[in-house]
């Protein structure tokens, strides 16, 4: 079945709204000195280690439960990288909070994320719980809000 006109038009509104928004954040940043696409593709040096493959009985990392929670008012979103360095973006067309949880190795930090919302939005937030602790927590208010957290 063909997609209605006022579909599509939603949808390239949506397209335009991100767009707009990563712009506007990249211009924040600039003004501010802050190189962000270089700082997004530099990971930290604990999140650099790859263990690519199968967790062996005599892996004594410690494991936990990571779990994050992402929301707005506004479509957003978001991408979070592991300590194994996978890279995952999930998004809500609706602004209805979106969680992940997912079993990280180490001592941390576990996962970093990035969320981005809509233009017409008022609000981003992002927590980070790891073993049902709250370790990060953010909120930012305004359109095109932008946030990040890690733990």
């Amino acid at each position: 079945m063909p997609r209605s006109d006022a579909a599509r038009r939603r949808e390239r509104r949506w397209q335009v709204g991100v767009v707009t928004a990563f712009v506007l954040v990249l211009a924040a940043a600039s003004a501010a000195g802050v190189d962000v696409v270089r700082e997004a593709r530099e990971r930290p040096a604990a999140l650099s280690a790859v263990d690519a493959g199968p967790v062996s009985s005599e892996d004594s990392r410690r494991q936990v439960n990571v779990t994050i929670s992402v929301s707005s008012d506004a479509p957003f979103s978001f991408t979070y990288v592991t300590t194994a360095g996978e890279q995952v973006t999930r998004e809500s067309e609706d602004g209805s909070p979106v969680s992940v949880t997912t079993v990280e190795r180490g001592n941390g930090p576990y996962v970093q994320v990035w969320a981005q919302t809509a233009p017409w939005s008022t609000f981003v937030r992002c927590e980070v719980e790891v073993d049902d602790d709250l370790r990060s927590e953010e909120r930012i208010e305004g359109p095109a809000a932008a946030t990040y957290c890690v733990a």
